[in-house]
């Protein structure tokens, strides 16, 4: 999901366009639904008089078109809503440039829509070639006509608590969560666009991370330093990443061991009653209390204690968090480097296409352009299916009890798989192996801090 920092720089992109006039809109493809057609022919020749962003959506305001005095619809001030979704962005470039859309977006199928908004002067607007302009390219994004009206109330209702606005105010986002959801968990609360817009669901991990706040806990049970903490850590990182144009480290989001302590164990579970979302925290950084007084002891860094004797002593004294020591036996862990680009750039990646090789892990490099794939298979120590001997795969547990731990299943046993393909259901589903083992740290060793639940 574009989060707020996106969104935000998103909109100062189009700033840099007001005062010009909208000359056309392009929309790929063609099957585009109604509502954005007219949209576009209810844009061409008004003039751009503002553009911001509220929360994670971006509005542009457009002001009447002046050539039709007769028209009364076109006297009106009118605003286009952006909202980006899950992977969508905005590009800016002169109107004669070529596209700076990677290659990837222009292609990708799971891209809804290509729009590209084309603007120029006053006196280039009749010319079928102007020589001046430029032209925004938005992908994926949902495209939505609404009044000045909505979009300049909705920016004054909010812009007090909005996570990247320059005027935010943390006690009216305080204020506005204890009002509203306070019978709420923490982790519902904080992504609530009403009341923090702009919070999505990296910022409200990292931030509950640094306040060392447990998502389940309730927002009635958090002592009042305690919710202007995570409020305020939400702020830190999400002005990092709108300053840095790229996320800060994530200390537990996708990662399987909590980069702080590097002793907890990363739970991932998902979680949330308004909208279930994959959620990460350290069960030793953010242990679970019941009231807001509660207070947990935290398990040290193992590399400060001395002994392993001692480790153990104060796991036992601190009851609240249950650790499991277990004796690991050493395991080699292969060197792949990438032959142009060394080590560093390797990265593990998952088969995303159906086919008998989906789910399987496979090494590759991260630099654009970069043709490097390791002939190897990342798995090809795993283990075979006891039941049909096809190749295990490697997946991740999300549920309550077990979310964050690894396990092994048959490739051939996803019934959903299954039904994506073009097979059919009836001839195929007898195949379906549901064959399941927990991962060993043996069998994990290989893959080495490369291994993300996400992949």
């Amino acid at each position: 999901m574009v989060e707020g920092p996106g969104a935000t720089r998103n909109s100062r992109k189009v700033q840099s366009l007001v005062g010009l006039l909208l000359r056309e809109m392009i929309i790929q493809p063609n099957k585009c639904n109604t509502s954005i057609r007219t949209a576009s022919n209810n844009l061409e020749g008004r003039r751009l008089e503002a553009a911001f962003s509220v929360g994670k959506e971006v509005f542009l305001i457009f002001g009447p078109i002046l050539r039709h005095e007769n028209d009364l619809n076109t006297k009106k001030t009118i605003a286009l809503r952006l909202h980006f979704g899950m992977n969508g962005c905005l590009m800016v470039r002169k109107l004669n440039d070529s596209s700076k859309l990677a290659p990837w977006r222009k292609s990708d199928k799971s891209s809804n829509n290509i729009c590209t908004i084309k603007f120029s002067r006053d006196n280039d607007y009749e010319q079928k070639i102007p020589t001046v302009g430029m032209a925004i390219e938005i992908v994926s994004s949902t495209l939505t006509i609404v009044s000045e009206f909505v979009a300049r109330s909705k920016l004054s209702r909010l812009a007090s608590r909005d996570v990247c606005g320059l005027l935010f105010d943390s006690k009216a986002v305080l204020d506005s969560i204890i009002e509203k959801r306070s019978n709420a968990m923490i982790c519902d609360a904080l992504l609530d666009q009403d009341r923090f817009p702009g919070v999505g669901n990296i910022i409200k991990i990292e931030a509950l991370h640094q306040a060392n706040i447990h998502p389940r806990r309730l927002v009635e049970n958090l002592t009042h330093d305690e919710l202007m903490s995570t409020i305020l850590e939400c702020r830190n990182y999400a002005m990092g990443w709108l300053s840095n144009g790229r996320a800060p480290t994530k200390k537990v989001y996708n990662q399987t061991k909590c980069v702080s302590c590097r002793v907890g164990r990363v739970r991932m579970v998902k979680m949330g009653t308004d909208l279930s979302r994959v959620t990460f925290w350290c069960d030793n950084c953010q242990p679970f209390v019941t009231g807001a007084t509660g207070t947990t002891l935290r398990i040290p860094n193992k590399e400060n204690i001395t002994s392993h004797d001692e480790f153990k002593k104060d796991c036992i004294i601190n009851t609240k968090i249950p650790i499991r020591i277990e004796e690991q036996k050493r395991v080699l862990v292969p060197l792949v480097r990438c032959p142009q680009h060394g080590l560093k750039t390797v990265l593990l990646r998952r088969v995303r296409k159906i086919g008998p090789n989906l789910h399987r892990l496979f090494r590759t490099c991260r630099v654009p352009g970069c043709q490097y794939f390791s002939f190897s298979w990342a798995d090809k120590h795993l283990p075979y299916c006891r039941s049909c001997r096809c190749q295990t795969v490697l997946r991740v547990s999300k549920t309550d009890r077990t979310g964050g731990r690894w396990f092994l299943s048959c490739s051939n046993g996803s019934r959903s798989s299954l039904k994506k393909s073009n097979y059919k259901e009836s001839s195929n589903t007898s195949q379906a192996c549901s064959f399941f083992q927990w991962a060993t740290p043996t069998q994990l060793a290989p893959f080495a801090d490369g291994l993300s639940p996400l992949t």
